[in-house]
């Protein structure tokens, strides 16, 4: 019998006013906010909780991300810190905050992953604020409908059709799909015993937690990954 992933369920919420941004992640994996302080022009601070998240040393990240003041706000190509030093999903809120703060409002995204019988395919779906705005079908980690994101592949450096290149909502919207498959991806190797993230030598240096001064003190709890949450629109 060939295992299929769970599905996957994630919300992030964006709230904008006043020299500051609100924002929240939730999925079956994480729990994390952030919220950013700016001036109109820069991050002036950034403050985050670690709420739940799969390694013990996740939290690491909250005060990394103190290494954005000063960062131009508007964009994510002005966030430009070492990754690798982050926690990604405290990171990638921060950026999805950054950008939101030249808007006014809230926005929400709900994203929904769900694996095909072939268990290298999946259905991801993404609304913003309440209405679909994506619908991939994604076979061996390539977009293969509709267009004009078939034949993106969903790894590595994303490289967009022009379409989606030229409007930077879309293109953000896109990113945090891509992001959320990426999780799902990793949700099939769950394990029912505690895991160690040196266990993992491929992936020493990806984040925080698997780097070599904290690899060896980063642990996941048994059965973590089952979490199931009733978060889809």
């Amino acid at each position: 019998m060939i295992w299929r992933s769970p599905p996957f369920r994630r919300v992030i919420t964006l709230s904008s006013g006043d020299g500051q941004v609100l924002s929240r992640v939730s999925d079956n994996v994480h729990e994390f906010s952030v919220n950013l302080l700016h001036d109109g022009v820069c991050i002036t601070d950034v403050s985050a909780e670690a709420v739940r998240f799969p390694w013990t040393t996740c939290p690491l990240g909250t005060d990394r991300l103190k290494r954005l003041i000063g960062t131009p706000i508007g964009n994510h190509e002005r966030v430009k810190v070492d990754q690798s030093q982050q926690c990604t999903h405290m990171l990638d809120l921060a950026k999805l905050a950054s950008a939101h703060s030249v808007r006014t409002g809230d926005r929400r995204y709900v994203v929904y992953v769900e694996a095909d019988a072939n268990p290298d395919a999946c259905y991801a779906t993404l609304s913003r604020d309440g209405k679909e705005l994506f619908k991939w079908m994604v076979v061996n980690d390539i977009v293969v409908s509709p267009p004009p994101y078939a034949g993106h592949v969903t790894t590595g450096r994303a490289v967009w059709a022009p379409a989606v290149n030229a409007d930077a909502d879309l293109r953000e919207a896109a990113l945090v799909l891509r992001r959320c498959l990426l999780v799902f991806r990793g949700r099939r190797f769950v394990t029912p015993d505690t895991l160690r993230a040196n266990a993992a030598p491929e992936l020493i240096g990806v984040c925080v937690s698997f780097q070599p001064e904290h690899v060896n003190d980063a642990v996941r709890p048994v059965n973590f990954m089952d979490v199931e949450l009733s978060i889809r629109d």
